[in-house]
């Protein structure tokens, strides 16, 4: 079973990762996204059919300094 997470990077930016079933990542966005929308859309047209679950972490908390 396969399972995508959908992820902000260091930079606040939106990312994607495919596991398989082991939990080894298969297949990355390669490409950050400003919008949570176009990283689902990107990991919707890299996958040919849906994982079994997307798990969507929430974004990190914003530092003040």
């Amino acid at each position: 079973m396969s399972s995508a997470e959908v992820y902000r990077d260091s930079s606040g930016q939106w990312r994607w990762r495919l596991r398989a079933g082991n939990g080894r990542i298969i297949a990355d966005s390669g490409e950050a996204y400003r919008k949570q929308a176009d990283c689902l859309a990107g990991l919707r047209l890299a996958t040919d059919s849906r994982p079994e679950q997307v798990h969507i972490e929430p974004p990190p908390l914003e530092h003040h300094g």
